[in-house]
């Protein structure tokens, strides 16, 4: 099958085209998010008005359709690694292109005008636009970092295919005869024509998926950002700060289930009014911030001394709530045993002369038809007459 070279960089120019609007399409869609898309349209709308130019060969003059079209067409690629290096935040050096584009203008145009011959030119193209790709892939797999590697990996295996087919130009070019014209060449350039037009195609398809993959990974990294903030902000909402138990507006909520599910169940269900004795003290002598220190370690002491499955709350100022579900009334005041025994333990190393720290603690069983309000009111009860009985005692609601 014969392959007309001419019609073959006409489809080309089309295919190009196609590819140029797609990124500006692209671009404008993404321009505010990623940097580097710009050149890469650039670089599409210059290959494609090269071609154009150099499809009309024979009909314009060389002048543009040779020398025009083709510094066109190396300028579009020189933008494509810049474009890389601004999508992955790597820096590059431009002398080596500010170099590069006038010796390839001179070379081009001393055989087109001086000197012509179409083989030269070939190889002055090939050669010269060969390490830009190289330079592309290098930037891909070794100066971007991980993530971005990830991102534009299929863009330098096509860099790299396109060295490669270049690479075949050069040496079919340099054994081939010269022709008075580039498209009285043979099948062979057709041939490799294609294939470039092929991956042409591809970098089209590995430049949509680098922007997909990244803006999905920008996705995901707010939703976690978000998941955080939701965390964070349930904590703020449910956790005191001091102490690091649940608040007393959780607390509460959790209470208010617990006495639904034993009115329905009549699972036991028991809870223990904790307060600090002589906590007063502590602030007026040493000072708030010892004062919550021993908040601090009254808290943590009880918080390590119940099951998982129970539930602790800061209630106000020095008094704490401990929700002891599938409990009654003699196993909470085994807990209360524990913990009046335990804090006792606690050494006060920070207070400036030996202190030590007890609680009084109130403990209720729920009954039937119990309220919120009842229920917490005997602990609270049972807790103050743990205080007037000479605290660091449980005591049981009557």
């Amino acid at each position: 099958m014969n392959i007309d070279l001419r019609t073959t960089v006409i489809t080309y120019v089309f295919i190009n085209y196609i590819c140029a609007a797609i990124t500006c399409s692209i671009w404008l869609h993404n321009k505010d998010k990623f940097q580097g898309l710009q050149l890469i349209f650039l670089d599409f709308i210059l290959q494609s008005i090269g071609l154009t130019l150099a499809s009309f060969q024979s009909y314009i003059p060389d002048m543009l359709s040779i020398f025009i079209a083709n510094n066109l067409m190396y300028l579009g690629a020189m933008l494509f690694p810049f474009a890389i290096g601004q999508f992955s935040g790597i820096t590059i050096k431009k002398w080596h292109y500010r170099l590069a584009f006038p010796v390839f203008a001179i070379l081009y145009g001393y055989f087109t005008f001086v000197a012509p011959n179409v083989r030269i030119r070939l190889i002055v193209f090939t050669l010269m636009i060969i390490p830009i790709f190289l330079h592309t892939a290098y930037l891909v797999f070794k100066r971007a970092d991980p993530q971005h590697r990830t991102y534009t990996l299929r863009i330098g295996i096509a860099q790299l295919l396109l060295a490669v087919i270049h690479g075949f130009r050069t040496l079919w070019a340099y054994l081939s005869p010269s022709f008075p014209e580039y498209y009285h060449y043979d099948q062979i350039e057709a041939i490799l024509v294609i294939l470039s037009q092929l991956l042409t195609i591809y970098v089209l398809f590995a430049v949509t998926q680098m922007i997909q993959m990244k803006l999905l990974n920008q996705l995901d990294n707010y939703i976690s950002r978000t998941e955080q903030l939701l965390d964070k902000t349930n904590k703020l909402a449910t956790i005191d700060d001091l102490t690091q138990v649940f608040n007393r507006r959780k607390t509460e909520n959790d209470l208010a289930m617990a006495i639904i599910n034993f009115n329905l169940y009549h699972h036991p269900l028991s809870v223990l009014m904790i307060d600090i004795d002589h906590f007063k003290r502590f602030n007026d002598t040493y000072g708030h911030d010892i004062g919550d220190r021993v908040l601090i370690d009254v808290a943590h002491v009880l918080k390590t001394n119940i099951r998982n499955t129970d539930i602790i709350g800061r209630w106000g100022g020095e008094e704490f709530l401990i929700i002891l579900q599938q409990s009654d009334i003699k196993a909470a005041e085994a807990v209360g045993i524990k913990l009046v025994e335990a804090v006792r333990d606690i050494s006060l190393h920070y207070c400036s002369s030996p202190e030590n720290v007890s609680v009084s603690i109130g403990c209720a069983e729920a009954e039937k038809f119990d309220t919120l309000d009842k229920f917490i009111k005997r602990a609270d009860v049972a807790m103050y007459n743990a205080k007037n009985s000479g605290r660091d005692r449980v005591v049981i609601s009557e």
